[in-house]
């Protein structure tokens, strides 16, 4: 239960009203025979009980009232008792309601279960507004101290075991929604879910294994795709400006680069 202010306890408490009602006017349908025979009888059999039945057949045996009398008494005791139990059943639940307010607001059911979930005023915060809304938010939630995220990360960290991390939040939203968010171009997060680099280049036998090869499939050395996934960091340290122009593989893997001879009209 999400009741963020009175207004919502109104609501719900609204909501028993229209269905105790709704209960009370096919009670009386049933009553008028409008449903069926059957369901008449037992209205009938259910009308003729009486809480007191017991201390008005002992008045029966000893003659003390008449019976018109008898019936009198009854329906206003009756009446009297149901008033008293509607209005003490009311308050036990509205006492209920408000006291279960009050600590889930405070936090108190949520340190309960996650006693360990870090930093318990921000991760009360997030739980929240993003708890158990069925999408993975991430962030400090998406940790097994927290639950991940009370069940919402479970799916995808099923899909990317290692996208984790405070400063990755609304992952669900951002991963594979074909936008590039470089907060998620890793590995860990196979690069945005493609977003940034491509699975076709991800799922190369020669990313990322040590050799900067990246001119056999273009857009490889680049941020998003982390280099080559590293491939290509000391190449480019190495034989790149600082307007990312490079010196070609070509020349730099040939046999006659740095070879001790100057050969100034070296090309590819």
């Amino acid at each position: 239960v999400k009741s963020a202010s009175m207004l919502d306890l109104v609501k719900d408490f609204t909501a028993i009203m229209v269905v105790s009602e709704l209960d009370n006017m096919v009670f009386n349908l049933a009553a008028f025979g409008y449903l069926g025979q059957t369901l008449y009888e037992m209205t009938v059999d259910a009308q003729e009980i009486k809480i007191d039945d017991i201390a008005q057949r002992k008045k029966q045996k000893n003659g003390t009232s008449t019976e018109s009398e008898e019936g009198e008494a009854n329906v206003t005791r009756s009446f009297r008792f149901q008033v008293r139990v509607l209005l003490i059943i009311f308050g036990i639940a509205l006492g209920s309601w408000a006291m279960f307010l009050f600590h889930q607001q405070k936090g108190t059911y949520f340190k309960k279960i996650y006693p360990k979930c870090s930093n318990f005023e921000m991760s009360f915060d997030l739980a929240y507004k993003h708890a158990q809304d069925g999408e993975c938010f991430g962030g400090g939630l998406n940790t097994i101290e927290c639950g991940f995220e009370d069940g919402d990360c479970i799916n995808f960290n099923m899909a990317y075991p290692l996208c984790k991390g405070r400063d990755l939040t609304d992952v669900q939203d951002e991963v594979g929604n074909d936008k590039c968010n470089m907060a998620f171009a890793t590995s860990a997060c196979d690069y945005d879910g493609g977003d940034c680099c491509p699975y076709n280049i991800q799922q190369s036998p020669s990313f990322g294994d040590g050799i900067c090869d990246f001119e056999k499939y273009s857009g490889a050395n680049k941020q998003e795709c982390q280099y080559e996934n590293g491939d290509c960091n000391e190449y480019n340290g190495m034989y790149c400006s600082n307007d990312n122009e490079c010196c070609p593989l070509a020349i730099v893997n040939g046999t006659s680069f740095q070879n001790g001879i100057c050969n100034g009209g070296l090309s590819a």
